[in-house]
């Protein structure tokens, strides 16, 4: 009797019951123009014990004009997407505990990446343009039920709203990062 009991209890969290979350978020670049991006991210059901939400399994950014395709595992946070001279960059937001091992002290906690020949490309802190690219990406995405999860069009200001900040004048990356929780300190 327990065992059947048990296999009730843990079969619905051993079958992959996932939530996906997908919409268009208007996205501000440094240059105040808005643009229009497509994200997936999927998540496990619930939490254990008796979270509403369970950790992200995977996300996704896609931008057709300039045929960009970005995906991660659940430890990347997306922080920036910004274009420069007409290339791509996306900041990501990684608080792994081996991360700062392999950082100097005061290096941001961030991964920095460039779409370089339909690739993306890990780059250098101080090759990404962390004073003007904006913090930009929207972090509100699930709500407390799938009916209040993110899903057709976001835009800037009702990503202000949810996410909490100033829509005329949005963090840039390099502020952002100056919280001590968000930088590598030994």
């Amino acid at each position: 009797m327990k065992r059947i009991f048990l296999a009730i209890i843990i079969a619905p969290m051993l079958t992959g019951c996932v939530d996906t979350a997908h919409w268009t978020e208007e996205v501000k670049l440094h240059d105040g123009k808005t643009i229009q991006i497509e994200r997936t991210i999927r998540a496990n059901h619930a939490g254990f014990p008796n979270a509403n939400r369970g950790s992200d399994i995977d996300s996704e950014l896609i931008y057709k004009p300039l045929n960009i395709h970005w995906s991660g595992k659940k430890s990347n946070n997306l922080v920036s997407f910004e274009i420069f001279n007409g290339s791509a960059y996306l900041t990501i937001f990684n608080d792994s505990r081996d991360f700062c091992k392999r950082n100097k002290k005061g290096a941001y906690k961030a991964t920095f990446l460039k779409y370089e020949n339909s690739v993306w490309v890990e780059i250098e802190q101080s090759d990404f343009p962390v004073n003007s690219a904006l913090k930009n990406l929207y972090v509100s995405y699930w709500g407390n039920s799938e009916e209040s999860d993110a899903k057709g069009l976001i835009t800037w200001s009702k990503k202000a709203i949810n996410d909490g900040f100033n829509s005329e004048k949005p963090e840039t990356v390099g502020t952002w990062y100056q919280n001590p929780n968000r930088m590598c300190s030994d």
